[in-house]
């Protein structure tokens, strides 16, 4: 078994180099025999290779520590949040590495993660845990699918694939830095910032139902991503002033919470047509 632990602890007067070559000696298999170099050149570790642990970002230790993982071509690998302090394109780039390694080698993965985006990118199966215990088990697709809605959190996860990219005038563009990425959704087409992403590529959005935003059908709107949805369900909350409402845009259901003092401004009412507006959705 190789092993990426939390934290990426290295020997402190070892470089970088040499953290690699004493990887390298010994592995469980040699299927992929150029596996060092292309490891260096795709997890952009050449300016680091002399350097000590002391000199090197948290990042920079996670991909030393990833790559000493890789190396060992062992038949299971224990991940344990291997991305978590990686910038976002070469996040993206490691996921493809580890994730074709791992294919490559046809060996398993057991990987610790917050990000749901990770996991549908390198799990077929998910165990979630909460507080300590056991909320859900299966197949990632499935479990994506249960936890559209967390009423407690109040939040939504809304699953897309990159479809294409566009420019700040809203026109298809090729991938380049300042554009923006197209996901299909139940929703429709969604806009969100661009991470490096490739076409055909699964993410996970991230919504709370305090920040969609609901008008009266046809008001204008500054948002990037604007749908019209119907009103099915209306929850009332005195207590605190708010409402929760269940709004039917296309496949999806999206949850918005909204002030009492609002309904009224939006012909509020089960059955209606409103407009639903997101805001910049954060991918997790």
């Amino acid at each position: 078994m190789a092993y990426v632990p939390q934290g990426a602890p290295l020997i402190p007067n070892f470089s970088v180099f040499e953290h690699l070559q004493i990887a390298a000696k010994r592995p469980w298999q040699n299927m992929i025999p150029d596996l060092l170099p292309r490891l260096i050149d795709e997890l952009e570790l050449t300016p680091l290779l002399a350097r000590l642990p002391r000199k090197l970002s948290g990042g920079e230790r996670q991909r030393v520590s990833l790559s000493c993982a890789l190396l060992q071509q062992a038949p299971l690998l224990l991940l344990d949040e291997p991305f978590s302090a990686f910038d976002a394109k070469l996040k993206i780039q490691a996921q493809r590495l580890v994730k074709d390694i791992q294919r490559t080698l046809n060996s398993e993965s057991i990987l610790v993660s917050h990000s749901l985006s990770e996991l549908s990118t390198l799990a077929d199966m998910a165990l979630v845990i909460d507080k300590g215990r056991q909320q859900n088990f299966g197949v990632v697709a499935s479990i994506l699918d249960r936890l559209e809605y967390d009423t407690t959190s109040m939040v939504q996860f809304i699953q897309g694939k990159v479809a294409g990219f566009k420019d700040a005038h809203g026109k298809l563009s090729e991938r380049s830095n300042g554009v923006w990425a197209v996901l299909e959704s139940k929703l429709g087409e969604l806009t969100v910032p661009i991470q490096d992403f490739d076409i055909g590529q699964i993410c996970i959005c991230k919504l709370s139902a305090d920040s969609v935003l609901l008008t009266a059908k046809g008001a204008i709107h500054s948002a990037v991503n604007s749908f019209e949805g119907r009103i099915e369900s209306i929850e009332h909350d005195n207590s605190v002033g708010l409402s929760t409402l269940k709004v039917r845009v296309n496949e999806h259901l999206v949850f918005a919470r909204v002030p009492n003092y609002k309904l009224t401004n939006i012909l509020v009412g089960i059955g209606n047509n409103v407009d639903v507006h997101l805001p910049q959705l954060k991918i997790v």
